[in-house]
């Protein structure tokens, strides 16, 4: 049998490993592969060695600190069936977060630690303290990133659906798409909505955001499949029958041919709070992840300002200069 720091244990050698050399910022990947690797091959042992190379490194960032305590507790639950031992570890890294100076590192490393809370909440079915978690931080989520955000509104969808309560995801993902508007191009999140409103028997206002995810989706044969088949859908769910959609498909065909696209109104939005958010959205690379598909400001800002009738110079800013010979391509809307 394994022991925590007998001959067969890996604890020893991944100390020396380690801690062998100081801590630099550019090896924090590295050192989270590492490891997450050495708590997948013995669990307690791995989570030895990173609670001892935390204690030996105080001055590895707040959020990388959280990175590392989120993939303990997780440990604990997935690896040690430790749900408990697991929330515990979690409140006594939150305890040393909430001494950290405030500003956006102590935000992103709270909310790194309020998602692997969330989740063992979802593992142990206590599916309403995981939606009231998220209910309760939701102003402090929607200042970090969209990939962190994304990561907890995952979970909090599923406890949601758990309790029937899908419909609470409405006004969350309404304020999300405004503080981080690369997300209008994530087709689970726009699913999420879109569902939920025609659920909720909002028809009009779900078309809006299905229309907009249409129109800002990337331009790639799957990106267009996906929100094609969320407008038509959506238009099947409201009138029970595939008349618009049918007429929607045949008009990106024949640019001649009328399309109900063109009746369909865009969301309305907070535009000072999009604003901001757009400020805050670099012109050429993602704001949050290299893999979160990017919704470029001039784009965005464009959709909600005017309903759009020539769709060729909009989709040159969506895709960027790289890709302006296949953005030509005509979308009839």
């Amino acid at each position: 049998m394994k022991t925590l720091f007998g001959k067969s244990s890996l604890f020893p050698l991944l100390a020396v490993i380690l801690l062998a050399a100081p801590f630099q910022p550019a090896h924090a990947e590295n050192v989270t592969v590492r490891l997450r690797n050495a708590m997948n091959t013995d669990p307690a042992s791995g989570i030895a060695a990173t609670k001892d190379y935390l204690a030996k490194n105080p001055n590895y960032t707040i959020s990388g600190r959280a990175s590392l305590e989120r993939l303990v507790a997780l440990t604990y639950l997935t690896k040690l069936n430790d749900a408990e031992g697991g929330l515990a570890f979690l409140d006594t890294s939150m305890a040393e977060v909430d001494k950290a100076k405030p500003g956006a590192a102590q935000d992103l490393a709270r909310v790194i630690l309020l998602n692997a809370r969330s989740r063992i909440y979802t593992e142990q079915r206590k599916y309403q303290e995981a939606v009231d978690l998220v209910d309760k931080n939701l102003p402090v989520m929607l200042k970090v990133n969209s990939f962190t955000f994304l990561d907890g509104l995952t979970i909090y969808g599923k406890a949601l659906d758990q309790l029937k309560q899908g419909q609470k995801m409405i006004p969350v993902i309404q304020k999300a798409l405004v503080a981080y508007p690369e997300l209008m191009a994530n087709s689970w999140v726009i699913g999420q909505l879109v569902n939920n409103m025609v659920a909720q028997g909002n028809g009009p206002a779900a078309l809006g955001y299905a229309k907009l995810s249409w129109m800002v989706c990337p331009f790639d044969t799957k990106s267009i499949s996906t929100a094609t088949n969320l407008l038509t859908s959506t238009w099947f769910a409201i009138d029970l029958n595939a008349g618009k959609g049918n007429a929607f498909l045949a008009a990106q065909k024949d640019s001649t041919t009328p399309n109900p696209l063109t009746d369909i109104k865009l969301p309305a939005v907070d535009k000072t709070a999009l604003d901001t958010a757009l400020a805050d959205l670099p012109a050429t690379e993602p704001r949050s992840h290299p893999k979160t598909p990017h919704v470029f400001p001039k784009l965005l800002d464009f959709h909600f300002e005017v309903e759009i009738n020539v769709l060729e110079t909009v989709n040159i800013a969506a895709v960027g200069v790289n890709q302006i010979a296949s953005a030509r391509a005509p979308r009839n809307i």
